[in-house]
């Protein structure tokens, strides 16, 4: 932008324009969002120290659990590794669309996955839904312990609260994913 179109602006004036003033309403909104957000991010993170620690009483031994934590942090490791390098080259080619903002780098994977064939999109939607129901699994596992031993300490029967408790959980969410 040439320095006559910016009118009675001067140039510090332009680089940082003052703030509007804030709206109260557009601002609490943001934040019950936050908090709405970070009371599930909590209790899901929650949930999953949960499962793992499930892991720790299911191991058939400590040698056993040590062994599948150091296999598991591998494999991931392997993961990152992989989409790491697959960001470096979706941005190796097509750096002038990552830097305007044209494409996103977390989409990057995407990005070079869009032009091969349907075959490939079909194992990547299968490969990414078993990601996400081992992920569900975690959590599902997570509520049925947490509730059953709730359920226990009332003295009901927890196996059938729990199956229904997650029955009446996951109806909602299939219908979201629909």
């Amino acid at each position: 932008m040439m320095y006559s179109e910016l009118g009675s602006f001067t140039k510090r004036q332009y680089d940082n324009p003052p703030l509007a003033p804030c709206d109260s309403v557009l601002l609490e909104s943001h934040f019950n969002l936050f908090l709405l957000v970070l009371g599930f991010k909590i209790a899901s993170a929650e949930m999953f120290n949960q499962a793992n620690w499930q892991r720790v009483w299911a191991a058939e031994s400590i040698p056993a659990m040590r062994k599948g934590f150091f296999l598991g942090a591998f494999l991931v490791f392997l993961l990152m590794m992989f989409f790491g390098i697959i960001a470096m080259i979706a941005y190796a080619n097509d750096p002038e669309a990552y830097n305007m903002g044209d494409k996103f780098a977390y989409l990057a994977f995407f990005d070079l996955l869009m032009p091969l064939g349907n075959g490939w999109h079909v194992i990547t939607l299968i490969l990414v839904t078993a990601l996400a129901a081992s992920s569900i699994d975690s959590l599902q596992n997570a509520l049925t312990c947490i509730f059953s031993n709730d359920l226990v300490r009332i003295g009901w029967n927890p196996v059938w609260i729990t199956r229904i408790l997650l029955v009446v959980i996951n109806i909602p969410a299939i219908i979201m994913s629909t």
